[in-house]
């Protein structure tokens, strides 16, 4: 009972349709507590969600298949547009250039809001390896989007989050938090293994 009460309280977060503000959301975790600063509600789920003719364009040219430009594809993201998000995260990876303030983790943390899953190791190996000198506000947005995965079902998320509180970086070591999440999680694959990957 009190995972479908989980299930249906991710999913009423997600399905919130006003724009992205904060909001304050206390979601159970088996036993206790979890606050959720903030939902990002204003993804984009179609086309014509988009505020723009030229970003329905871009987001049109990208689902067939068209290249876009760097600068198109973060519009995109800054839009509520999660698989925009993930490729620029991609983008901003393979540039190889330092990332102290964790700007592809941001845009990893967008693609997961808006349910891309796969999105998620890419984000938690972030974190793992340079999480603890990002800024409080990235890393709330990137606990948010952890959070929302894995109270959405996703066991990976879940291995992931209570792997990095058992290990206190970069959220900050909780054992309760920890036992929870591990809890959750349904696959029992190995945390660090998903990361590496």
């Amino acid at each position: 009972m009190a995972n479908v009460f989980i299930f249906a309280a991710a999913l009423l977060c997600l399905a919130t349709s006003a724009q992205a503000q904060p909001k304050p959301l206390s979601l159970p975790v088996i036993g206790q507590t979890v606050q959720v600063d903030f939902v990002f509600d204003n993804a984009v789920r179609k086309t014509r969600d988009l505020p723009t003719a030229a970003l329905r364009a871009a987001r049109r040219k990208m689902n067939s298949g068209t290249q876009l430009s760097t600068k198109q594809l973060q519009s995109l993201a800054d839009a509520g547009d999660g698989l925009a998000a993930y490729r620029f995260a991609k983008l901003l990876e393979e540039r190889d250039v330092p990332d102290p303030t964790g700007v592809a983790a941001h845009y990893f943390a967008i693609a997961a809001y808006t349910g891309r899953a796969f999105a998620v190791p890419p984000l938690a190996r972030l974190l793992k390896a340079e999480g603890a000198d990002y800024g409080t506000s990235r890393l709330k947005h990137s606990l948010n989007a952890m959070t929302v995965q894995a109270l959405s079902g996703n066991g990976a998320a879940a291995s992931l989050l209570g792997q990095m509180y058992a290990d206190g970086s970069p959220f900050g070591y909780d054992l309760a938090k920890a036992e929870s999440y591990l809890t959750m999680t349904k696959n029992g694959g190995s945390p660090k293994r998903l990361i590496q990957n």
